[in-house]
């Protein structure tokens, strides 16, 4: 039963019921997909035609070594050139302007009383609760960050 399943997953041969028997034909049909999947020559790059199956293997890995490689670089502009960009003038001033204490306590106040806590160990609850306490550090994190992120972006464009 087994090898039944097997062969009738390997032979790919849709219509085979539950119950037919392990014939000679389904061997066949697989062992005819598997030659006809099967790259017996490359054509290399120098234009060599490769019959023997290990150069065949290092055609083909050389072929994907050099596509996936990198020669080091990490420029950028030719990607971003392709990019257009979204944000118009408006929008980009208002993401840039320093961060208020209003929006960091709207934030807070919107948090998950008790869903998973962050990095601190601490649920939305505690700072909600101790929000008179804590808001000083929070928001002085927030704008750390912030202004951590403008050097990143300054620096890299």
């Amino acid at each position: 039963m087994r090898e039944d399943s097997y062969w009738k997953q390997r032979s790919r041969i849709l219509w085979l019921n539950d119950g037919d028997r392990n014939t000679k034909f389904f061997h066949t049909s697989t062992t005819i997909r598997r030659n006809r999947n099967r790259i017996s020559r490359i054509l290399g790059d120098d234009g060599t035609l490769y019959e023997k199956q290990e150069d065949v293997e290092r055609v083909f890995n050389d072929y994907f070594s050099k596509l996936f490689a990198s020669d080091g670089s990490r420029t950028w502009n030719g990607v971003l050139d392709c990019i257009h960009p979204i944000v118009n003038d408006d929008w980009n001033r208002e993401l840039c302007r320093p961060i208020e204490l209003e929006e960091v306590k709207d934030a807070v106040t919107q948090l998950g009383t008790l869903k998973a806590p962050g990095p601190d160990g601490f649920p939305g609850l505690f700072y909600q609760k101790y929000w008179d306490e804590v808001k000083e550090v929070i928001v002085g994190t927030a704008m750390s960050y912030s202004e951590s992120w403008e050097a990143v972006q300054v620096s890299t464009y």
